[in-house]
């Protein structure tokens, strides 16, 4: 009955000890989602079409940035204190314009996430949060 008894504490303290491993595995991992940092911008292309930013003030020229896939996430540096966009892009490599909030960033600023959402026939983007 000891032997048992031993068995079941063992087994016990182990999975109570994966179960803080595995919530502490996830605070970290939200943390560190979380931390986009200063003058940097995270665009999630969550729909079903590629995204890209679009960094436009007046008197400079307008900076795009690099498609994101469908599906994935990536973080840009604000290249100067400017209005935000986002473009998608279809299938056969169309741009077109992806409404959303009017939004301004710049290098001094929280950075922000941004994510593009819908499909190539009614596409948006919104901002998911600070940090």
């Amino acid at each position: 009955m000891r032997t048992r008894s031993r068995i079941i504490a063992a087994t016990a303290a182990a999975a109570a000890a994966l179960a803080v491993t595995t919530t502490l595995g996830a605070a970290t991992a939200s943390a560190a989602t979380a931390a986009i940092g200063t003058g940097r911008v995270q665009l999630c292309s969550e729909g079903g079409y590629s995204s890209s930013l679009v960094f436009s003030a007046s008197g400079i020229a307008t900076q795009r940035t690099v498609f994101v896939p469908a599906g994935q996430c990536q973080t840009f540096n604000v290249p100067f204190a400017a209005s935000l966009g986002v473009w998608g892009q279809d299938s056969d490599g169309t741009p077109f314009n992806v409404p959303g909030p009017s939004l301004r960033s710049s290098p001094s600023h929280a950075g922000m996430k941004l994510a593009a959402e819908g499909t190539t026939t009614a596409p948006r983007f919104v901002q998911l949060a600070n940090s």
